[in-house]
């Protein structure tokens, strides 16, 4: 009898764990705010609003007064994810867009942009460049940890710069004579350093990709963090 119960028990919290993971599973097609570094967008209901288990069950997990106010967590063209507090606890669900207010103009286009441009992003690691407008994740992604950090000044203000060494397999050759006499070629690649490429960024973007062959100036002046 003990060991059916000690099973009942670990049964249900089995189940409940499973129905929090299915709430939290991140819907294709859905911008969730916290992955695009945005905070949380507060609207309120429009009138009595059914809040569901997922965008494909109407399973219901509580109803929202007209007026109550919501946290979205996730927007999406027909269901958004939001958070809602109830006489007793807090609670997660799933709602139609037309039952809250419209949220900020242009956020939803802003965010289909800005998920074109991840795409892209992604094509550009996969071929370890950096291009105009990723993020320091995604330069990291690309080209690894930069071998050094510098704060520069500019006419618009501090910017930090991410330094990466480049090199190349440059061929040395060597000629000597076989045992008939004849002239033979032997090659050689030594890794040589060539230059550095340097990234700036303003704020978390990237917004210059410079390469600098090796010996030439700086195009921005390092100065110390924090100096004057």
């Amino acid at each position: 009898m003990e060991r059916r119960a000690i099973h009942l028990v670990l049964t249900v919290a089995a189940c409940l764990v499973a129905g929090i993971e299915a709430a939290e599973t991140q819907e294709h097609g859905v911008f969730y705010l916290e992955k695009w570094k945005l905070p949380p967008l507060q609207l309120k209901a429009l009138g009595r609003t059914p809040l569901v288990v997922s965008p494909n069950e109407n399973r219901l997990v509580a109803c929202l007064a007209k007026g109550q106010p919501v946290t979205v967590i996730a927007l999406g063209d027909a269901m958004d994810y939001v958070a809602a507090r109830t006489a007793t606890d807090e609670v997660r669900g799933w709602v139609d867009v037309k039952t809250l207010e419209s949220p900020p103009d242009g956020l939803l286009e802003e965010l289909r942009k800005r998920r074109e441009r991840a795409a892209a992003h992604q094509e550009s690691i996969a071929r370890h460049e950096v291009a105009l407008g990723m993020t320091r994740e995604e330069v990291r992604a690309s080209f690894g940890k930069p071998g050094e950090r510098l704060n520069v000044r500019t006419a618009d203000g501090e910017r930090e710069q991410w330094i990466y060494e480049t090199f190349r397999y440059l061929p040395t050759y060597q000629y000597d004579r076989d045992e008939k006499g004849q002239v033979r070629q032997m090659v050689s690649y030594a890794k040589t350093r060539v230059g550095r490429k340097v990234v700036t960024f303003r704020g978390d973007e990237v917004i210059v990709v410079a390469d600098e062959v090796a010996g030439a100036a700086p195009a921005l002046s390092p100065f110390p963090s924090g100096g004057n």
